[in-house]
């Protein structure tokens, strides 16, 4: 009898199971098959370029990174002291999803002490993305920085407090009750 202690216990009774293999592996195939990873590489390309002519433009993009399709845009309010547009970027990803697409910030830098950086966006369209499809989506990007670009300091300090109450809950409504 198995007990809760035995390590037999923790095991499941079809993790080795063939049917337990046949899902991914179909999919792996269809990624071959569609030849998926030349195709990131080269769409990943292709928007990294369009996001570096963007970066001429726009002071606030401080690096466009990535591989395939997976891109980071680092947007800084001083390219020279790299200083994080954390506001900036927080404030991209509303309207950005209100016209259907979903950004992403970066997490927190821990392992250099960066606690307190949210400034990357995150660009990471299905692999099965079309050309027309990945045009639209750096389009809503770009009209989105054009936005956010113009912000004044009033409207940043609003968003930098917005964030700190959805980080640190009001406590008084728990304590007046």
């Amino acid at each position: 009898m198995l007990t809760p202690s035995s390590p037999s216990a923790a095991r499941s009774s079809f993790g080795a199971s063939p049917i337990s293999f046949a899902a991914p592996l179909a999919n792996v195939e269809v990624m071959v098959r569609s030849d998926l990873p030349r195709r990131a590489r080269w769409l990943g390309e292709r928007a990294t370029s369009r996001l570096r002519r963007m970066q001429e433009e726009y002071p606030l993009i401080g690096d466009v990174r990535g591989l395939g399709l997976f891109i980071g845009v680092e947007l800084v309010e001083d390219r020279e002291t790299k200083r994080p547009a954390t506001e900036r970027a927080a404030a991209l990803i509303e309207p950005a999803r209100r016209q259907g697409l979903i950004f992403g910030l970066d997490m927190p830098d821990i392992v250099n002490g960066q606690l307190d950086r949210h400034n990357v966006v995150k660009i990471k369209p299905p692999l099965t993305i079309t050309e027309e499809q990945l045009d639209r989506a750096l389009d809503v990007f770009e009209a989105t920085l054009t936005q956010v670009s113009q912000f004044p300091p009033e409207m940043l300090e609003e968003i930098r407090k917005e964030m700190v109450r959805r980080v640190v809950p009001d406590r008084t409504s728990a304590t007046e009750g």
